[in-house]
């Protein structure tokens, strides 16, 4: 796993923003939104955070990934229809398939929310999305970099995946959707996050998921994943902790 060095976190930021709703009109979100749910997620973070180890790191901007991926599935029908039109094989679809051009309006929506969430972090990178994710970098970068940086780290840094356990239905609206990421170990569950659409909005809270949790009336469950790829450097996961993991094994046997 690539070594990654930052030095200098991310100032928090404001920004008066409000995001337009799709033709579901599930949400308006602005700024105060934004920063209540952070707040909600992760606790509002009084002091840097200890520098996570790689793997910490890696689970980290894994919850992240998949956060926003339902944030996005769930608020947008073309997104989603999207998603489901790149034909996931074994209801996995790798990040680097998600923001190619095949799939440009849940890549447009994505970079919205990420570009939020960046510009309303606290400083330092809490263990919990959507703080999770926030990159330090240097001096120097725009925000579009900041982003860009991001998804490198998805897709060329590392191999990440989503998993799908229960597939992709299009037509009715969710009303329930859940991300989480893999552990990084050999446990079968994880934290994850839970989002509810009622008449009035959305909210967010914190679960566990597990195999039991996917197939209890919980459908749409989302799980970012690594995958290993000969074909990247980056992506042999064979040295620490993971070595040993077999990554597909995470919520498997949950499928339709």
């Amino acid at each position: 796993m690539k070594k990654l060095k930052y030095t200098l976190a991310v100032s928090c930021l404001f920004l008066a923003f409000a995001c337009q709703t799709d033709d579901q009109g599930l949400e308006n979100l602005q700024n105060s939104d934004v920063q209540t749910e952070i707040n909600s997620l992760s606790g509002k973070a009084q002091t840097p955070s200890p520098t996570l180890s790689d793997e910490e790191l890696l689970e980290a901007r894994m919850q992240w990934l998949s956060f926003i991926a339902v944030k996005v599935i769930m608020n947008n029908s073309q997104a989603r229809n999207e998603v489901a039109a790149l034909n996931p094989v074994n209801n996995r679809i790798t990040a680097t398939t998600l923001f190619s051009n095949n799939a440009p309006t849940f890549n447009a929506k994505f970079r919205d929310f990420l570009e939020i969430y960046i510009l309303n972090a606290e400083d330092g990178e809490p263990k919990t999305p959507p703080g999770a994710a926030v990159p330090t970098c240097c001096f120097g970068p725009g925000i579009d970099d900041l982003v860009q940086n991001m998804i490198d780290y998805w897709t060329l840094e590392n191999c990440i995946e989503l998993y799908f356990p229960n597939g992709i239905t299009t037509g009715t609206p969710l009303t329930k959707a859940t991300s989480t990421a893999h552990p990084l170990t050999d446990a079968d569950k994880n934290s994850g996050f839970v989002r509810y659409t009622n008449q009035t909005g959305q909210t967010t809270g914190e679960t566990l998921v597990n195999e039991q949790y996917v197939i209890t009336g919980n459908t749409f469950v989302v799980a970012a994943v690594p995958f290993r790829n000969p074909f990247n450097a980056n992506c042999g996961y064979l040295e620490g902790p993971v070595a040993l993991i077999d990554f597909e094994e995470f919520l498997d046997g949950t499928a339709n």
